[in-house]
């Protein structure tokens, strides 16, 4: 059986590889980022105040900002108005804030949704007068183009940033030993650091390597990066550890 690799990183990561770990011995949890409050966390809370007393609307772009928006908001005013680039982020809104109302998001699976679909479903409902884009210190540049194409201002509010993950020596000793692992990961940043870590000595193990990821963009750039061996899964499949599990044993047979 192949080595289970899972670099999500955050609660549900942490919730998966709790899974990983009562099913197998043969699982590694390399979580691509942990997160802190951004440098610019002061200055982003008071645009992100002053935006919402004008009236715009505050984007949210991950779970992991809803969770840094409770420090900013512990009891959330009435008349803020919220876009999710996401269903898995508007859950995370919804469960952090109940009495939110003012929000939307494209719905379906993260296999479905994302920056593109947003712009979307705001050009379609109609363009906000000012964004407040919530993120952390990178990322989502796409929707701040389009936003901005369109005449539309939009304030960038890093309210965290994502320290990326760096492992020592004892932690890669299995590296390149065997087969290949099967990997969850659930962002292109997360591609380069897993490169970067396992380094260019094992780039062509690596490389063989079956890949499950959460949407379209981030498999065509493991495509573009050289992995022959990536399958699409929704981010919030309940069923994930055993499908890693049985991907890893299937695998390991062949």
């Amino acid at each position: 059986m192949r080595t289970i690799l899972n670099m999500k990183p955050g609660p549900g990561g942490r919730r998966l590889q709790k899974e990983l770990e009562a099913k197998t011995s043969g699982s590694v949890y390399w979580p691509a980022f942990t997160f802190d409050r951004s440098e610019d966390y002061e200055e982003s809370v008071k645009e992100i105040l002053e935006g919402a007393e004008r009236g715009a609307l505050l984007i949210l772009v991950s779970p992991t900002t809803v969770s840094f928006m409770k420090d900013i908001f512990p009891q959330l005013p009435e008349s803020v108005r919220f876009a999710c680039v996401g269903e898995p982020t508007a859950k995370a809104l919804t469960a952090a804030f109940p009495a939110a109302r003012k929000f939307f998001f494209p719905h379906g699976s993260s296999l479905e949704s994302g920056s593109e679909l947003l712009f979307e479903l705001l050009l379609e409902e109609g363009l906000p007068s000012e964004v407040v884009l919530i993120r952390g210190d990178t990322g989502r540049q796409f929707l701040i183009d389009a936003l901005r194409d369109k005449d539309v201002p939009v304030t960038v509010a890093p309210i965290y940033k994502r320290i990326p993950l760096k492992v020592s020596d004892d932690q890669k000793r299995w590296i390149g030993r065997g087969e290949a692992p099967v990997i969850y990961l659930t962002s292109t940043d997360a591609i380069r650091i897993l490169e970067e870590n396992v380094g260019d000595e094992g780039r062509e193990w690596l490389q063989s390597a079956s890949v499950l990821t959460i949407h379209p963009r981030i498999q065509e750039h493991l495509i573009e990066e050289g992995f022959k061996n990536v399958e699409l899964v929704e981010s919030h499949c309940s069923g994930l550890a055993d499908k890693l599990l049985s991907l890893a044993e299937q695998v390991s047979n062949d």
